[in-house]
């Protein structure tokens, strides 16, 4: 029988094959990026997003096209930013210590990244139509402001981790009493 302060052998293989399918998926999402020029979707999602009014107006300049190229690249990298999260969470979790500072730490930077992520995407929904429409002639811009569900939902899951984070830093204190008095 195990010491009840680590995994069995089942959960820290389970743990390895998430932490192997986060980095493949994070692999996935890289080459998506090199081969499929999702920068571009991101943008081209935006702009469609806009109004006829505004949308007839936009013009593309060098400026404006890497301007929105970088939007678009932390847009997408905050969600490369919770799966790279995942991955350290699973890789520390197959070590088979789950009352570890390593643990603990992992937990609270996936809830980190994931409230990133839903911060990110309500700042995105503002800023992108106006880096679009910033040069468009007056009248003809175009500002919003935007709440989905999901990045709601990013903010309170990310937001729960993390606190469980903080929650487990006393677990792992309190582990470490009790392995020291016995």
């Amino acid at each position: 029988m195990l010491p009840a302060y680590q995994l069995p052998d089942s959960t820290r293989k389970w743990c390895a094959f998430f932490k192997w399918t986060t980095a493949i998926l994070v692999l996935l999402m890289i080459a998506d990026l090199v081969f499929a020029d999702v920068l571009q979707r991101i943008i081209e999602g935006h702009y469609l997003a806009l109004s006829d009014f505004a949308r007839g107006e936009v013009q593309f300049s060098d400026t404006k096209n890497w301007l929105l190229r970088g939007l678009a690249l932390i847009s997408w990298g905050s969600a490369i930013l919770i799966l790279l999260a995942g991955f350290r969470l699973f890789d520390t979790l197959a070590r088979g210590e789950p009352f570890s500072a390593h643990v603990q730490r992992a937990i609270r930077l996936l809830g980190a990244m994931i409230l990133l992520n839903g911060a990110l995407g309500i700042l995105m929904r503002t800023v992108f139509p106006v880096a679009l429409t910033y040069d468009n002639p007056p009248g003809h811009g175009e500002v919003s402001i935007a709440i989905s569900s999901a990045q709601v939902n990013h903010l309170i899951i990310g937001a729960i981790i993390l606190i469980l984070g903080h929650i487990f830093l006393q677990a792992v204190r309190i582990s470490d009493e009790n392995r020291q008095i016995v």
